[in-house]
């Protein structure tokens, strides 16, 4: 043990009345306290207070409640931390009564031998092995716990800045020593434990943790929850969790990171608490598990609270942010949102503070999601730039990123494939601003860009994404919006590049994923009898439609007229309008389908693919009813909005009809005159048509076409003739010459035919 016996000395021998030395922690000021007292024969009289003839030394680490008077009898020297000075010694400093002594008087000179260990700091130079354990412990609970805790999260962010708490911490100014990097290692962990035992005093908001924000440095912030339960005090990290932003951090860090930080917690508490039930609701959400998410919801907080005007009722027993999640969930679930509930959802956000951005991010998120939907753009619109607004504001870059893809998606609904491409740039740079991978959502991005590329006439983006990604999104997050453009387009490619075959086998892989939600199953059927359809296999097709239970059926189709510009939901919508295709390619004369298409056209739920393809089908019809100066219009129309907004792929779909259209010499002559038809097919032809559609058009007629199409289907001659409203002795004829084309004089025999030349897929 080393000796402060030149400073004792000058202490007795100084003639003022009160000597004070103000030290940090660690300087060795008990040490002192006893060596004086032992001088002077002054005793002990309480913990750090010695008293003797003359002498009153009060130790302050010893006693910070302590309060020593000045004016007291005898000589009084005072040994304390900055901040615990006593009050009233300005009246002895004034009047030269009092000596104040620097604490560097208390280091220790290079000659010492505990040096190298030390570097001239007296807490190091007494045992001789002192465990990291305890040292970093010492570190954190006496060194620097007392710093503000801006000043602990800035000393966190930034291991070069612990140079400036040398003065605290001497070692730091002797690079070279064991001391300083044994120290320098240990500095790290010792702030972040500093930080947490901080917060436990002043609570999140010494950090700005406000809950409507994420932390600025949200992987600190899970350091500092998991080193409180790691110390075992679970109630602490529970209550940091929460003040950080609870489940938000999930959008901070890595994901595995935050997976593992959730299990650090104890089972018991996973269960009980309401913030992680919610949090372990959201990974089940983004791992794909819906059904599990809303399990683990309804044991949690009751089954009732899975209907959304109850969860989210005034009167609801439920917390503000569990509402808010219960809103969140509304995303996942491919359900019809009542006005009601929607009014609900709009009632919590008027509840929620100003500037609790991340809860009204989320909630006008979902609403978001609602409207696209409901294919309800202007209001999508309007929350998309709220929601955008409240996550910049909540720090939260990859929440921002669903907002900018949401942006996108609008985009593609309204057949502005174009427009979605800086939507999607926008995305990825908010991908760009994190500090963390995140795949998932990186393969999101990739399907609404390869979605955009599609429908400007690129396949490659959206083959490749099938093959690459398709497994691993299929089985993540997803949301309805999302699986539509998967469904739709992945169906598509795979039915224009493939074959029909391998766009039924792509449909039947969601089946077994989504079919258990029955919206998403009247989808995947929906989009089935669409690639039947686009293959020429009407009979199929209709087979398929048939059975769907809803109120849509042919009868209703048959008989509405202006019903169809009020359907409001995405599959009525999607059925009346597979119902309206066939119906046209079967029976373009059929009375009034012109005005139910125009009705049907008049529908502002449409999506812009689904108002092209209307207007194709109404030329169509306008040809059939020898109306070619509609057929114009209509076509021009067409060709102007693909060329203006990119929506090419919609042409490759509905090239049964288009096709058929541009054989007219006059409207083909016409459209190449005074719009951008021209280079509009040329690229179709270039970018979607098949050769070997292209082959049989080139040696059949029409009529014998649809022969061929229904021939490979096993339709009989009298279903040919009533679905193509023809005699049966027509359809005989048509046979024979589809049978003397071919070389063959059977069925069975011309099927085979047609295949091994092409002419079918």
């Amino acid at each position: 043990m080393y000796e402060h016996a030149a400073l004792i000395d000058q202490i007795v021998n100084d003639d003022r009345p009160v000597t004070l030395l103000v030290a940090p922690a660690g300087f060795g000021k008990s040490v002192l306290a006893r060596a004086l007292a032992d001088a002077v024969g002054a005793a002990p009289v309480a913990p750090g207070a010695f008293d003797g003839p003359g002498w009153r030394i009060r130790d302050c680490a010893c006693d910070p409640d302590a309060d020593p008077a000045s004016d007291g009898p005898g000589r009084l020297v005072i040994l304390c931390r900055p901040g615990d000075e006593p009050q009233g010694l300005g009246r002895a400093r004034l009047y030269g009564l009092l000596r104040d002594i620097e604490p560097e008087a208390l280091l220790l000179p290079a000659a010492h031998p505990a040096w190298n260990r030390s570097a001239g700091w007296p807490v190091l130079a007494g045992a001789e092995e002192i465990r990291d354990r305890d040292l970093s412990d010492y570190l954190a609970r006496e060194v620097l716990r007392p710093l503000p805790a801006a000043r602990l999260e800035a000393l966190a962010g930034d291991p070069g800045a612990c140079g400036t708490l040398a003065p605290l911490i001497p070692p730091l100014r002797h690079p070279g020593t064991d001391a300083h990097a044994r120290l320098r290692r240990l500095l790290p962990q010792a702030v972040e434990t500093a930080l947490g035992l901080r917060l436990l005093a002043d609570g999140p908001d010494g950090l700005g943790w406000t809950g409507g924000a994420l932390p600025a440095r949200p992987g600190l912030a899970l350091r500092i929850i998991r080193r409180a339960l790691e110390d075992g005090d679970t109630e602490l990290a529970v209550q940091l969790y929460r003040g950080a932003g609870g489940y938000y951090l999930f959008y901070g860090v890595a994901p595995s990171d935050f997976a593992a930080f959730i299990r650090a917690f104890p089972p018991e508490v996973l269960d009980s608490d309401a913030a992680l039930v919610v949090t372990r609701a959201i990974l089940a959400l983004k791992a794909g598990e819906i059904d599990g998410a809303r399990r683990l919801f309804a044991d949690r907080f009751g089954d009732d609270m899975l209907d959304l005007s109850r969860a989210l009722s005034p009167a609801s027993a439920l917390p503000l942010r569990v509402q808010v999640f219960r809103i969140v969930l509304m995303i996942y679930e491919d359900v019809t949102v009542s006005d009601a509930a929607l009014d609900a959802a709009l009632s919590v956000i008027a509840r929620i503070p100003v500037d609790t951005h991340l809860l009204r991010g989320s909630c006008y998120n979902a609403v978001l999601e609602v409207f696209l939907r409901q294919r309800r753009y202007a209001e999508a619109e309007d929350v998309a730039l709220r929601a955008g607004q409240a996550y910049d504001r909540a720090r939260a870059p990859l929440l921002r990123f669903y907002i900018a893809l949401h942006r996108a998606v609008i985009r593609l609904l309204r057949g502005e494939s174009g427009a979605a491409l800086p939507e999607i740039a926008d995305a990825r740079a908010c991908l760009a601003r994190l500090e963390f991978d995140s795949p998932g959502d990186a393969r999101i991005a990739r399907l609404v860009e390869a979605a955009a590329r599609f429908e400007d006439g690129d396949p490659t983006a959206m083959l490749s994404f099938l093959d690459e990604d398709l497994d691993a999104f299929a089985g993540g997050e997803t949301w309805p919006t999302l699986a539509e453009l998967a469904v739709l387009f992945g169906s598509q490619a795979y039915g224009e590049q493939v074959s029909t075959g391998a766009a039924l086998a792509y449909l039947d892989r969601w089946w077994v994923r989504l079919a258990m939600n029955r919206q998403f199953r009247v989808l995947l059927e929906l989009r089935k009898a669409q690639v039947l359809q686009n293959a020429n296999r009407w009979g199929e097709a209709a087979r398929m439609l048939s059975p769907i239970q809803a109120r849509i059926d042919r009868v209703w189709i048959e008989s509405a007229d202006a019903e169809f510009a009020r359907l409001a939901t995405r599959d009525e919508v999607m059925l009346a309008l597979c119902w309206l295709r066939q119906i046209t390619y079967e029976h373009p004369r059929l009375p009034y389908l012109g005005r139910k298409l125009d009705h049907m056209a008049a529908n502002p739920r449409l999506t812009g693919r689904q108002r092209i393809a209307l207007d194709i089908w109404r030329a169509h019809v306008a040809r059939a009813t020898r109306n070619p100066s509609r057929v114009r219009a209509l076509l021009r129309s067409v060709f102007d909005d693909v060329a203006r907004n990119g929506v090419l792929s919609v042409l490759a779909e509905e090239y049964l009809f288009l096709a058929d259209l541009w054989s007219d010499a006059g409207t083909a002559a016409y459209l190449q005159a005074v719009g951008p038809a021209r280079a509009v097919m040329r690229r179709l032809e270039d970018s979607r048509f098949s050769f070997g559609t292209r082959t049989a058009r080139a040696h059949l007629t029409k009529q014998e076409l649809k022969v061929l199409m229904m021939l490979t289907e096993g339709a009989s001659n009298k279903v040919m003739a009533r679905q193509l409203a023809i005699s049966e002795p027509t359809v005989k004829f048509h046979l024979k010459n589809l049978y003397a084309k071919l070389g063959c004089n059977r069925r069975a025999d011309a099927i085979r035919a047609a295949k091994a030349l092409g002419w079918v897929r």
